[in-house]
């Protein structure tokens, strides 16, 4: 079934009645093991502390390798495509490049897309005061640019999950929802440009411990992303990791302070860059803020003829590899 025609508010229902279901069934099970073997009842407090213990653990050699390392770029090297890599907007990506100039278009990526002069900017907050900061900030920058501001549960297509404790399930569910609305608007196959960036993560390719339901949601959207360019090839859809950005999850990991040195505006400024001009060649495909556009660009007949940067198994396996089933315009 294409993506537009899913059920989301039966397919959130059952996913969260399931998560629940599975909760009780494991706390159940966790308090009558608890019983049988110390003949006591367990408490939450009890939980938690496994849970955090376990995680500590597993975590403790990443931990250990990260802070030994003092190089800020250690994460970027880690996972570099490219030669050359960028922790601040660089003149390629530069919203006020007219080359760049997205005149005429209503866009997201607020600050970045209004340099680039933007007819209208589209603000979606989960607070009251995200949306008007951010408005101020835009009309600051460019007065002509037209804003609109709601407060929105990303989850809720007019569906009642509210203080959802699985957050980040919620990630990859208001996605598809987001994304729905959108196609609403333009139609499957729409006869203007149009451009879907959706923000990943490193952790969607990787297996950091302790971060599995973070890295899995952030898997789903990757893989969104990919159902997009198939079932919508007329639509550009990219995934985009944002780098290691100083947000309030990431300064909630103290370790995680030496890397944080990628600004919002390099995020900003690849996301104007994609929305500019033909990325076709991009489609589908997941890349980095630190990589270099010039480079990708240069690299665009080996991207698409080695189907690189998808989700894909590491081997040759027959004539179905990696890749085969894109589609194009």
């Amino acid at each position: 079934m294409p993506l537009h025609s899913y059920d989301l508010d039966q397919i959130l229902a059952q996913i969260f009645d399931g998560l629940e279901d599975a909760y009780l069934l494991a706390e159940a099970h966790a308090a009558e093991h608890d019983t049988l073997r110390h003949g006591r009842g367990s408490s939450h407090m009890d939980w938690d502390f496994i849970v955090d213990a376990m995680e500590w653990e597993a975590n403790y050699r990443n931990i250990a390798i990260m802070a030994a390392s003092p190089d800020p770029d250690f994460f970027v090297k880690l996972g570099a495509f490219t030669n050359t890599t960028h922790r601040d907007v660089y003149p390629a990506i530069d919203p006020a490049q007219p080359e760049l100039s997205q005149a005429g278009k209503v866009v997201g990526f607020a600050a970045s897309f209004a340099r680039a002069n933007a007819k209208a900017i589209a603000l979606l907050s989960r607070s009251a005061d995200g949306p008007s900061k951010t408005e101020k900030l835009v009309k600051e920058i460019n007065p002509a640019t037209q804003v609109l501001s709601v407060v929105v549960d990303v989850t809720d297509a007019a569906s009642p999950y509210h203080g959802i404790r699985h957050r980040d399930m919620v990630e990859s569910a208001g996605t598809l929802i987001t994304i729905k609305a959108f196609l609403s608007k333009t139609g499957a196959s729409p006869s203007r440009p149009a451009t879907i960036i959706n923000l990943t993560s490193g952790s969607a390719l990787a297996t950091p411990p302790g971060m599995s339901s973070y890295s899995l949601s952030k898997l789903a959207v990757t893989k969104i992303t990919a159902y997009l360019q198939a079932e919508h090839p007329a639509i550009t859809s990219v995934s985009v990791d944002p780098g290691v950005v100083a947000t309030d999850m990431a300064k909630s990991v103290p370790y995680m302070a030496p890397f944080m040195k990628d600004t919002p505006e390099l995020s900003g400024g690849m996301a104007v860059w994609l929305s500019s001009g033909d990325k076709e060649f991009l489609s589908g495909k997941a890349v980095s803020v630190n990589w270099d556009v010039g480079e990708l660009v240069a690299k665009k007949q080996e991207i698409v003829q080695g189907n690189l940067l998808d989700l894909c198994y590491r081997a040759v396996l027959g004539a179905s590899s990696c890749g085969s089933w894109r589609y194009r315009r």
